[in-house]
């Protein structure tokens, strides 16, 4: 589909019935003019409106540069209705229907050069840890699982250490 669609929910008047009064900050006008908090206004909708239809527009010019033949329909074709395979092959969307096997193989045989992507697997850094039951002689205990807060907090600062590498490096005083 050639769409576009932005959303976004206010819970500004849960909070207030709930006595707590969100405060919002902007740098620029038209910077995030409805969001998840702050009042909504016509005007922040209309800017909204205006950056969804803008980004459609552009996206349109950019089909249109990949696809020239589309240039003559775009307004037709663009409509955010979903096109599958012989639909969008008939108005000109695709040039034609495989499989990524087919795909790449065709590539190949082109001679393109194919490199396969191999998955590097992370060790997994929780806070949690599985929950574990243990009985002795003195009885049974139950850990949550949660690793100790040194630990959470040591990991917590050197987070915040590398934040504030990048922020130095990025803007530095």
């Amino acid at each position: 589909s050639i769409g576009v669609v932005g959303q976004t929910i206010n819970i500004q008047k849960t909070l207030e019935g709930w006595g707590i009064q969100p405060l919002v900050f902007r740098g620029g006008r038209d910077k995030a003019p409805v969001g998840l908090v702050g009042d909504i206004t016509e005007e922040g909708l209309a800017v909204v409106q205006d950056m969804i239809d803008a980004t459609h527009k552009g996206f349109k010019r950019h089909v249109v540069e990949s696809r020239p033949i589309m240039a003559a329909v775009i307004d037709e074709i663009a409509t955010g209705n979903t096109w599958l395979g012989y639909n969008a092959m008939e108005v000109g969307l695709i040039d034609g229907i495989a499989t990524s096997d087919e795909y790449i193989s065709q590539r190949i045989a082109q001679g393109a050069l194919v490199l396969k992507l191999l998955g590097i697997k992370r060790p997994q850094h929780s806070i949690f840890r599985p929950a574990t039951t243990s009985t002795t002689d003195m009885g049974t205990t139950h850990s949550l699982g949660l690793r100790s807060l040194s630990h959470v907090l040591g990991m917590t600062s050197q987070f915040l250490q590398r934040a504030q590498s990048f922020v130095n490096k990025v803007s530095p005083c």
